[in-house]
């Protein structure tokens, strides 16, 4: 007999069968013969992520409402209790959930406090805030917990082991529907003996453990297996399987239609993760590698009027905006959230482009103290209610520093508090300002990690940008000052 399997190592279960909550009277659970004869659900992997700070756990952790995802996992260690940690199993990831059912991370909250060249802050500080003081500490936040949420925790003085612990937490509450003219048998766990028969009209909620081991499946009782009316792949608690009509349901189909699915959704998380990790290791890693040319590396200035009057006339034309996902391609990074509220952009013509990058060249090259070379074309973009800029650095490809300009066009924020706009230094400290239209920032964009990472309040925000490289070393630092 082949048994229906994901092939991942089973779990001590600290919930039982016995546990079952029936809201029918006339259902019953019971046992029944494996299921033969059907290939198993389509593998599922679990990962540890290593993340550096706060802010990159949150960006992995927590959806645009402050929300996990789905049920996380924090292990924080330092290096001396790293081998405690790893003999306790916090780090066996072989026999953790996959990740399509649990976020698994670790974090060592002293050596990224060390690594960093800015000052942590107490965002970004993962340990002190829940008040860890044992190590090695493990930290849970239930799907759909905010942000703000105390976590359960575990130490090695729990009673659970770490393993059984987690175990416990990511028991799925189901509900099973039976809306058919007659009885409707379930079965699940991966040798699909355990069964709940439920009658016309009739449904029960269900504890569900150990929910990545197998498909939930509906058949007539005591039918034969070719007569399997539906499956599910249970992700999420209060999941709701429900019987309407009959259907010609094929399970092999399903099986084929669900590993497809599932591969989409886990390459499009892992491409994400890898994003999110390279944009925290560039805020790390490439400041000490270029040459800074002023003291703070930003400064807060007032756009030429002329220019911004140009800017302005072509903001208001709402028409000439398209999605950035259409001009950049889907998943442009994990920088902005276009995927979830409307970004959109305005590629000004070269000629354009270069006119005004001109008209800005000057007073960059004043601030800076340098020589500049324009860079590539300049662009407006329009960000809408729920807009983040996640704090980033631009990318350096070629080895010189980037410096870019944001002018601050037009806004509606219709009582709203300002878009913040927040900047480390090149002192380390973490610096903040609002804008009003007519505003210009100067900044060392591949050098001070930089963004808007609070949501956006208001109606519409509309910012201009140009970059230049700077070409050669300055004879001296350029100027901070508020004005040129």
């Amino acid at each position: 007999m082949a048994p229906l399997s994901v092939g991942a190592t089973r779990l001590l279960l600290i919930c039982t069968f016995s546990s079952l909550l029936l809201n029918a009277v006339s259902s019953r659970v019971d046992s029944h013969s494996p299921l033969v004869g059907f290939p198993p659900l389509p593998a599922l992997d679990a990962e540890l992520l290593e993340v550096y700070d706060g802010d990159h756990f949150a960006d992995l952790a927590f959806n645009r409402n402050d929300a996990c995802f789905l049920p996380t996992v924090l292990v924080l260690y330092v290096a001396s209790c790293k081998a405690k940690a790893q003999s306790l199993g916090m780090f066996d990831v072989q026999s953790m959930p996959p990740e399509a059912f649990l976020t698994y991370m670790s974090h060592d909250y002293e050596a990224w406090k060390q690594k960093a060249w800015f000052r942590f802050s107490p965002k970004q500080d993962i340990a002190s805030p829940y008040d860890v003081t044992s190590c090695p500490t493990a930290l849970f936040w239930e799907e759909g917990s905010g942000r703000e949420t105390r976590p359960a925790r575990w130490t090695e003085q729990n009673e659970l082991s770490f393993k059984e612990w987690i175990a416990t937490r990511l028991v799925r509450t189901v509900s099973l529907v039976n809306e058919l003219d007659h009885d409707v048998e379930f079965l699940w766990t991966d040798d699909g003996q355990t069964t709940a028969r439920v009658e016309a009209g009739s449904h029960i909620h269900i504890n569900l453990p150990e929910p990545w081991k197998a498909a939930v499946i509906a058949r007539r009782p005591h039918s034969t297996d070719s007569n399997i009316m539906h499956a599910w792949f249970v992700t999420r608690n209060g999941q709701q399987l429900k019987l309407t009509e009959p259907s010609n349901f094929a399970y092999s189909d399903w099986i084929e239609d669900t590993g497809r699915e599932q591969r989409k959704l886990w390459k499009r998380a892992r491409w994400f993760r890898n994003e999110n990790k390279e944009r925290h290791r560039l805020m790390l890693e490439q400041p000490p590698q270029l040459q800074s040319f002023t003291e703070l590396g930003f400064t807060h200035l007032r756009t030429p009027p002329a220019l911004h009057e140009r800017l302005l006339a072509l903001a208001r034309n709402a028409t000439a905006f398209e999605p950035q996902t259409k001009i950049r391609g889907s998943g442009h990074g994990t920088t902005f959230n276009e995927d979830e509220i409307d970004l959109d952009l305005l590629q000004l013509a070269d000629d354009e482009a270069a006119s005004m990058r001109m008209e800005l060249l000057p007073h960059a090259e004043k601030w800076c103290g340098c020589n500049l070379q324009p860079m590539g074309g300049g662009f407006l973009r329009r960000y809408a209610a729920g807009s983040r800029i996640r704090m980033h650095l631009d990318t350096n490809t070629v080895g010189k520093t980037m410096i870019g300009s944001v002018l601050q066009i037009d806004q509606d924020l219709q009582g709203a508090p300002d878009w913040e706009f927040r900047v480390i230094g090149l002192d380390g400290e973490w610096h903040s300002f609002n804008n009003t239209p007519g505003d210009l920032i100067f900044f060392e964009a591949s050098m001070v990690p930089h963004g808007r990472p609070k949501a956006l309040q208001g109606k519409a925000f509309i910012n201009a940008f140009f970059f230049y490289f700077a070409e050669r070393q300055p004879s001296s630092a350029g100027t901070d000052r508020d004005e040129l």
